[in-house]
């Protein structure tokens, strides 16, 4: 900036800096200690910005909105001086944490992708600043806008890209504009004009037809056709006062630099210079001596302690990292591989006659064993995937464990809910203590399967033992998200009607 913008050399001339309403001391320290350390620059003067741009203006009262990049603020100025609040030695003013880089990305990034045109690179936002600046307007009142909302083709207009492309651009002109004066859009927490008027209805009533009549702007984001029209009419009716006037001038976009500039030419300011030989003695700390109206518009440290946003982040004390548990190792054998065969067949005539459970069991190595070739499904899994009751049955009294899980985290109880082939499986397991709530590796419950498929009978058993019909998964659906039919998903309704919520 000083060698190609300014043609200066910052250490043979002093250098003005404004700052915004409020800013925190620990910010003026670093810049103070990055003019002097850094750039060597002789003395350096520090002011509020909305002060300088009411100074340009070529008055020494008046309401200042500076819509800057990322603030919004508003101060209340009265013979060069800020105004004071009645119960605090501190000066009126607001500040809203909303600017004109807000504006650019929700229509680049809200409004225009349905054109086709998805700007989100830096360079394609000083394309949408230049949209707003140029094509987009606000609506002169709440009323207008709801009638081009009806009929927004008498708002059709076309923008040409630096490439030659033609954008059609319809009720995103005056949709980007409203949404500074209408908070429910939900781009901003407060409305532009609510945030003028709640400034001037803290100052005294003596003053605050001076400043309804001199309420000036700043910042590029002013420049949009009908702001001040819009701003105007909405004082005028939160007011009840016929002497609103709001000053826009042409070169409102750099009224701060404007007034800067003028104030570093004043003897009156000189006090206010903060030199290197004073630096050097003091350090960053005289940045709290000298300043102008840093007692009343900078932001203390205790001020900038209690504030969330300016609060150091916590940071956790970093802990010892450990390995991630081993996957199971699955092994077969041909016992296993027996039971696994009575628990899918069931005790069906398998060559030389009917195979004993019981004795199948008593050789397998392992009740619980996991199917390697099969996603690692026990036996308790195949008998309830398949819907062989007696074996469940069977199984579930010779001790195995019911919340063995797959590898994929199901348990018999998913399986025997997906597949709804045996409501007398869901009961066997639920009476043998299985977690009916237990979710598998995508979160998904008992309830989740016997829903999706459908199994209307299963689905109430489920409910009946305590399954949480508001349960969601990893991609936050509930069950009811995933039933299938009407009768499915009023039994997972509640009396009124609506879907249980979660705490």
């Amino acid at each position: 900036m000083f060698n190609y913008k300014l043609d200066a050399d910052p250490s043979k001339h002093g250098v003005m800096l404004t700052e915004p309403i409020l800013n925190p001391v620990s910010n003026a320290k670093k810049v103070a200690n990055s003019m002097f350390e850094t750039y060597s620059a002789p003395y350096i003067g520090t002011a509020p910005g909305p002060v300088m741009a009411l100074y340009a203006s070529g008055r020494s009262h008046g309401c200042v909105l500076n819509v800057g990049g990322g603030l919004t603020q508003c101060i209340p100025i009265i013979d060069g001086y800020p105004v004071l609040a009645i119960d605090r030695p501190m000066a009126v003013q607001e500040t809203l944490n909303f600017g004109a880089r807000d504006v650019t990305r929700y229509l680049g990034r809200t409004l225009m992708p349905h054109r086709g045109a998805w700007l989100h690179s830096m360079a394609e936002e000083e394309i949408m600043q230049n949209v707003l600046e140029t094509i987009c307007f606000v609506p002169t009142t709440a009323e207008v806008f709801d009638e081009y909302e009806h009929n927004p083709v008498e708002s059709q207009s076309t923008y040409t890209m630096p490439d030659g492309l033609e954008l059609q651009i319809g009720h995103e002109r005056f949709k980007a504009g409203e949404a500074m004066f209408r908070p429910e859009l939900g781009l901003c927490s407060q409305s532009i004009s609510q945030l003028v008027h709640q400034v001037i209805s803290k100052t005294d009533s003596g003053v605050k037809s001076d400043l309804l009549s001199n309420i000036v702007l700043a910042g590029s984001l002013s420049l949009m056709e009908g702001f001040n029209t819009r701003l105007s009419h909405d004082m005028s009716v939160l007011s009840q006062s016929p002497d609103v006037r709001v000053i826009a001038k042409p070169e409102r976009k750099y009224l701060e630099w404007i007034g800067a500039s003028i104030n570093a030419t004043l003897s009156s300011f000189s006090e206010n210079w903060i030199t290197a030989a004073e630096y050097e003695e003091f350090g960053p700390s005289i940045v709290d001596r000298k300043g102008m109206f840093r007692d009343l518009l900078r932001r203390s440290d205790q001020q900038e302690s209690e504030d969330p946003l300016l609060r150091p982040k916590i940071v956790a004390e970093p802990t010892q990292l450990e390995a991630p548990a081993d996957a199971p190792k699955r092994h077969t054998c041909a016992e296993h591989m027996r039971l696994w065969r009575i628990c899918i067949e069931g005790e069906a005539e398998i060559r030389d006659g009917k195979i004993d459970l019981h004795a199948a069991l008593m050789a397998a190595p392992d009740m619980d064993a996991g199917d390697p070739s099969n996603e690692g499904l026990t036996g308790l899994h195949f008998a309830s995937k398949y819907g062989n009751e007696d074996i469940v049955e069977q199984l579930i009294a010779a001790g195995v464990n019911v919340q063995a899980e797959d590898d994929y985290g199901k348990t018999a109880l998913h399986w025997a809910a997906q597949e709804g082939r045996s409501l007398h499986t869901v009961e066997c397991l639920i009476a043998g203590g299985v977690n009916v709530n237990g979710g598998d590796r995508f979160g998904r419950t008992a309830l989740h399967y016997a829903a999706r498929g459908d199994h209307g009978e299963i689905v109430q058993a489920l409910i009946a033992a305590g399954a949480d019909k508001a349960a969601p998964d990893k991609t936050f659906r509930t069950p009811c998200d995933w039933a299938v039919s009407d009768a499915t998903r009023s039994a997972l309704l509640d009396k009124a009607g609506t879907v249980a919520q979660t705490g």
